[in-house]
């Protein structure tokens, strides 16, 4: 992003600073996923789209390392002129039972329904403050399991950009045990369920955005 001061007056007669940012690529922490871009605006890192380029090949040799760009039908929030908070960029590994499950940002979290026996198949849940919004079977403890077998994700509609991915969760295992059912986490991606609007002439204090380019 970068400001500069200007004492010539634009096209409705204001003069002062003209604040340009642009959105640039950044891998997600969890590498295998791809990369996406992030914008700076008023101080935070914002989610502006999913990108189908990559920097480096870090997948199988059959599979494309831009999962979260190909599951989503819509993949640019800027289209619609929004961009998203990115809430959770991290590769921690991290364990989950049946009775703790994922505690993600705005109130949702992600649990472990059931696992069945023979531990292929898990069962999630995803609620928000209570209340189920999602379920989904994975399964990443199967021979040769690809990408799409060990990613749990949850596409919504942000604003007017409708089916983007908002969760996404990869689990390096799980499996049943006797008293309980474990899960190893080792990705999380989370933005905003409520985007940031960058409508022509929407004011920011004093700064009024002026044009949007997607």
């Amino acid at each position: 992003s970068s400001a500069t001061l200007s004492d010539q007056p634009d096209a409705d007669g204001n003069r002062g600073v003209v604040y340009t940012t642009q959105a640039q690529p950044l891998g997600f922490s969890f590498a295998s996923w791809g990369q996406y871009e992030v914008i700076g605006f008023l101080g935070d890192g914002y989610f502006a789209a999913y990108d189908s380029d990559v920097t480096e090949d870090v997948s199988n040799a059959n599979e494309s390392v831009a999962y979260l760009y190909d599951q989503s039908k819509n993949r640019n929030l800027m289209t619609n002129e929004q961009i998203s908070k990115v809430l959770v960029d991290d590769d921690t590994e991290q364990t989950i039972t049946s009775a703790n499950p994922l505690k993600l940002e705005e109130g949702y979290q992600l649990a472990i329904k059931s696992i069945d026996i023979d531990g292929n198949k898990a069962y999630l849940d995803l609620s928000k403050n209570g209340q189920k919004v999602d379920s989904k079977v994975i399964q990443p403890s199967i021979s040769d399991a690809k990408m799409g077998d060990k990613t749990y994700y949850y596409k919504a509609a942000l604003g007017e950009t409708n089916e983007i991915i908002q969760i996404a969760v990869h689990f390096k295992n799980a499996f049943r045990g006797a008293d309980t059912n474990i899960a190893t986490i080792d990705g999380i991606f989370q933005i905003s369920d409520k985007p940031i609007s960058l409508k022509s002439e929407q004011k920011y204090d004093k700064m009024s955005i002026r044009n949007v380019n997607p």
